[in-house]
């Protein structure tokens, strides 16, 4: 077992397992040599980020990219040959409950905001599977989690509490007023006794 370093464009170098064994993995497509994801499965590659770079959702948070995880799988869909020989599918988590990058009030807004989409440890999974490029797709993912993230911590005006104007008032009890004599006139006329 050893490590293999994966090269990516804007400089970054990621390290995976690979492992070699005699006989052949089932989730590898029959290959004898299979990237395995740090859980143990064959099924897919757990990218992690070098722990020096950032990513800013908003200018008082900065989430450094080691907190994400990145895991690459087949993607469905169209694309020939292609898309059954490479794992372009990209998922994102990120362990929103237990991130040393957010304070204990942002932490409370956002697994209350996000909540229907945490899993039950708190941790949030973004799926891109659109591009036939994992790096596009890699892009793709980290925008919307920023995006999402950012959205969730935007913090709400609250309502202020406002009664109708003397004005407003009289404009709705008059269009009550002409409303009621247009119905009145549309009706038959009483019969005379």
């Amino acid at each position: 077992m050893g490590f293999k370093l994966l090269g990516f464009r804007h400089g970054r170098n990621v390290a995976v397992k690979v492992v070699r064994r005699k006989r052949r993995f089932t989730g590898c497509g029959g290959k004898e040599r299979c990237l395995l994801s740090s859980d143990g499965s064959s099924h897919g590659v757990t990218f992690r980020m070098p722990q020096d770079n950032f990513l800013e959702i908003t200018p008082e948070l900065r989430i450094p990219l080691s907190e994400l995880d990145y895991r690459a799988s087949r993607s469905g869909g169209p694309g020939g040959q292609h898309v059954n020989t490479s794992s372009t599918r990209i998922e994102l988590w990120w362990d929103a409950a237990g991130s040393p990058s957010l304070t204990e009030e942002q932490r409370s807004q956002l697994i209350h905001r996000l909540g229907s989409r945490l899993d039950t440890g708190g941790r949030l999974r973004l799926v891109s599977s659109g591009s036939r490029s994992q790096l596009r797709n890699r892009e793709d993912v980290t925008d919307r989690f920023r995006s999402t993230i950012a959205a969730a911590l935007v913090v709400r005006k609250k309502r202020k509490v406002t009664k109708p104007s003397r004005a407003a008032k009289a404009a709705r009890l008059e269009a009550k007023r002409r409303r009621s004599s247009t119905k009145q006139r549309r009706r038959a006329p009483l019969p005379e006794e």
